[in-house]
């Protein structure tokens, strides 16, 4: 998801049995969409669900901005990225892109696109990267197998 959809996030979206979040709000009209919630974050999500009460609506994660809730987290970030000596050039946004570059080759593109909120093919092939071990592999097989000479 991106940091925006992320940060206002709220309970009565979540379906915790099916590790589902249904997006109601994005960028993009296929921004709104079910995002799966893999572990560890659906661990995480269901251990403060139920330290906050279980409640049944309300912001995943509250605070005192104007609209109730946490609405950027850069200068955490920062702070521990420097911390960890780490480069400039690790944003928050890069996770969000590593994701989508790792679920690319297994998801191919329409399942990138559809997880990822994307509604634009261009946007979508950013995350599309060749691995030119597992392409010789699948040529060599093809020829052992007689398939391509």
């Amino acid at each position: 998801m991106r940091p925006k959809e992320v940060f206002g996030m709220r309970w009565e979206f979540i379906d915790h049995e099916a590790k589902i979040y249904h997006n109601p709000n994005g960028k993009t009209r296929n921004s709104r969409r079910a995002v799966p919630l893999l572990d560890p974050s659906s661990s995480i999500l269901a251990r403060r669900h139920f330290t906050r009460g279980s409640p049944h609506a309300g912001w995943v994660f509250p605070g005192v901005s104007s609209c109730g809730h946490i609405v950027t987290i850069q200068k955490a970030f920062t702070k521990a990225r420097t911390l960890a000596g780490l480069p400039r050039e690790l944003v928050l946004y890069t996770a969000r892109h590593g994701f989508a570059s790792d679920v690319g080759p297994i998801l191919g593109l329409r399942g990138t696109m559809e997880i990822m909120g994307h509604s634009d093919v261009k946007t979508a092939m950013r995350y599309q990267h060749i691995d030119t071990d597992k392409l010789s592999e699948a040529l060599a097989n093809a020829k052992a197998q007689g398939r391509i000479c």
